[in-house]
């Protein structure tokens, strides 16, 4: 019989619901043996659902469980550091949603845990999987469109009101709870992105939003290397927009207007169009890849591509 690798899941809420509950239990070297939520009915429905066998409200419960190795940390932002924390002091892998904490200090102490414990520290920005972005990651490194100058990036939807399990009353909306508003939940993403694929980093910024919980925001970026962008993200958008355009001394690289499609204009005439295949999990349901690849570096020593100076320089952004 195989060594199962044994997860506990703090906080039940929909990006649980959706994607780290579901993709643990696509894994047959994982067994998900713990849930908490302070909603103890929903914990409870959903461990009755899925046959988990351990159900508390109290966060603290997975954190001591003898024998739960490895946590993600799926509540408010307040509580990502300290959670996060307590868990690797346990000797416990974290795998923590975005915004991975709520200060810089609070950050530095995590992966300070980490290093003491030898443990894993992840942090859940996926964006970094998403099959159109390494394709696009890749055309770039390829020199596809040429010396990158400048770029625009979007990501608008309707917001918490709309998705979250728990709606008006959503704690996205509570200051205390999630100290960030629209810039924590999407801005980030799109961030630690550009980052990624300019393989660079931001050295000024300027973030402009609407309120200290913004629903709308603007953030105006340089990288060391001189590319500057836009990233423009909303609550406001129930047609949602996605798009990003990337320019280059080349040509133009637009993903993101319509799923699954990459699209070069070179200014040489040519026009390339890529489909793009989504990883799909069992459900039909598209994959984050970032539980996956949380796994995969517990079990089979795969080194994380969360770059840890790029979580790092886009918190920075978002605190600012």
């Amino acid at each position: 019989m195989i060594n199962k690798l044994r997860v506990g899941i703090i906080g039940c809420g929909k990006i649980t619901q959706v994607r780290h509950l579901p993709e643990y239990l696509e894994r047959e070297e994982v067994e998900v043996v713990g849930l908490c939520d302070e909603n103890l009915e929903r914990a409870s429905a959903l461990a009755s659902t899925y046959n988990i066998p351990f159900v508390t409200n109290q966060a603290d419960d997975i954190i001591y469980h003898p024998d739960i190795q490895a946590v993600s940390v799926c509540t408010p932002n307040k509580f990502h550091a300290e959670q996060s924390i307590k868990a690797l002091k346990q000797n416990k892998h974290v795998l923590v949603e975005k915004p991975v904490a709520t200060s810089i200090q609070e950050l530095n102490e995590m992966y300070g845990a980490a290093l003491e414990n030898d443990k894993l520290l992840i942090v859940g920005h996926n964006q970094r999987f998403d099959p159109v972005h390494l394709k696009a990651k890749k055309m770039i490194t390829e020199g596809s469109i040429g010396n990158i100058l400048q770029f625009t990036s979007n990501y608008q939807h309707p917001g918490p009101k709309y998705w979250s399990l728990d709606g008006d009353h959503s704690w996205f909306f509570n200051q205390q709870l999630s100290s960030f508003g629209v810039v924590g939940d999407l801005g980030i993403h799109k961030v630690d992105l550009m980052q990624w694929i300019l393989e660079d980093v931001f050295s000024e910024w300027k973030v402009f939003k609407n309120a200290v919980l913004d629903d709308r925001a603007v953030i105006s970026l340089k990288t060391q290397s001189g590319v500057v962008g836009s990233i423009n993200v909303s609550w406001n958008n129930p047609l949602q927009d996605h798009r990003t355009v990337i320019y280059g001394d080349k040509g133009i690289m637009t993903f993101g207007e319509e799923f699954h499609i990459l699209k070069v204009e070179k200014f040489d005439g040519e026009i390339i169009e890529v489909k793009i295949e989504p990883i799909l999990r069992r459900d039909g349901k598209p994959s984050s890849c970032v539980i996956d690849h949380f796994l995969d570096c517990i079990l089979y020593g795969i080194s994380q591509v969360v770059n840890p100076r790029h979580v790092i320089n886009s918190l920075e952004i978002i605190t600012s």
